[in-house]
């Protein structure tokens, strides 16, 4: 598969799978009071799906994506494997869940 541009839009997709506007953030634990200051700036019709990694301590998982909503109008969520990406919505990226 090749990466494609669309010059109209400028929305980049991947072989045949339709255009999407993607925000990737990475961020270590001293980044959850910037996220939590932008998760209330972006508008609850945010033409984006907003992809997150932070790096945190072992045994802190568990409270960003409730913040995240708590802070903004965007639903949150710890994504998973095989999770399609949805315009208007966090996908955070914990720590691998043992298996």
């Amino acid at each position: 598969m090749t990466d494609t541009q669309n010059a109209d839009t400028g929305h980049v997709g991947t072989g045949n799978a339709s255009p999407q506007n993607i925000v990737v953030i990475g961020a270590s634990a001293g980044g959850i009071e910037p996220l939590l200051r932008l998760a209330a700036q972006l508008p609850a019709d945010l033409a984006a799906a907003v992809c997150v990694v932070v790096h945190i301590p072992d045994n802190a998982r568990g409270a960003l994506p409730y913040l995240l909503e708590r802070s903004g109008p965007l639903p949150a969520r710890y994504a998973e494997h095989g999770d399609a990406l949805v315009h208007g919505q966090w996908r955070h990226r914990g720590r691998p869940r043992p298996r």
